[in-house]
């Protein structure tokens, strides 16, 4: 800990002086005007305290240093494992790190090569134009919050469904199972997914919305698009889900999804 720090003078001693017992560490340095030096004219160079025994960390080794030091390896490939960014700091800086300050770190490295929460949700608009510009026939189905207005347009719903699984589901099994799971990061959310199954019954995806929740108006919303732009004018079609009351409420209220057109069965897994 500084406890003098003048233009001619620097006086540092170990934290765990008031410990029970109690760390001498001490450096005293001066500055020389006869040869513009520095010079240590004080040092207690063993430190006695627990403390420096068996912690090695170093304040100054921060989360941006380790960043810079692990970006060559986030490059080959983000799933970096603490452990492995700990092992390498140690072999580098022969310092410890904690894994909150390694996990930062990552979190750092990834940041600075593949952009921040909010420069990539920023981006959503020019990545989804980009998906219909390569795959021609895309479906993409923006749906923007009530309170927006023609200058401020506020995000609400996004469904899209590529057009090569939309033309591979007419030679599929007339079978969709749908369901939603949660988005990690600072911004929450839900993603809606629809699969099919081919003749090998292996999966097949067929068409992706972001919301805010599982409710009784995304869900609607989801199936509504489902039916219009993937399953079109296909005749019953099989939905398998769980027993969310917003797909229930979908299927039931949905006249796209009244029987013959659809029939829906629970999953029992």
């Amino acid at each position: 800990k500084v406890r003098e720090s003048m233009p001619r003078s620097w006086y540092v001693r170990c934290r765990a002086r008031i410990s029970v017992p109690p760390c001498h560490w001490q450096l005293r340095a001066t500055l020389r005007s006869s040869h513009n030096m520095w010079m240590i004219v004080t040092l207690a160079d063993a430190h006695t305290c627990i403390r420096v025994c068996y912690n090695n960390d170093h304040r100054g080794l921060s989360s941006d240093i380790i960043a810079e030091h692990i970006i060559p390896h986030i490059m080959n490939g983000p799933v970096y494992k603490i452990k492995e960014i700990q092992a390498s700091v140690k072999q580098e800086f022969h310092c410890d790190v904690s894994y909150k300050k390694a996990w930062y770190a990552r979190r750092r490295a990834i940041d600075i090569l593949y952009g921040d929460w909010p420069t990539s949700i920023s981006q959503l608009p020019t990545y989804i134009q980009e998906l219909q510009r390569s795959n021609p026939g895309t479906v993409v189905v923006w749906d923007h919050h009530p309170s927006s207005t023609p200058s401020n347009i506020i995000f609400d719903y996004i469904f899209w469904a590529f057009a090569p699984a939309i033309q591979g589901f007419r030679h599929l099994k007339p079978v969709i199972c749908v369901d939603g799971t949660f988005l990690k990061g600072p911004y929450r959310g839900k993603v809606l997914v629809a699969v099919g199954f081919d003749a090998n019954g292996s999966m097949f995806p067929l068409a992706y919305a972001l919301v805010d929740e599982e409710n009784n108006r995304s869900w609607p919303w989801f199936m509504r698009l489902l039916r219009i732009h993937v399953c079109g004018e296909m005749q019953k079609i099989y939905i398998i889900s769980d027993r969310h009351h917003g797909i229930i409420n979908a299927m039931h209220t949905l006249e796209e999804w009244q029987e013959p057109l659809g029939v829906h069965r629970f999953c029992l897994i």
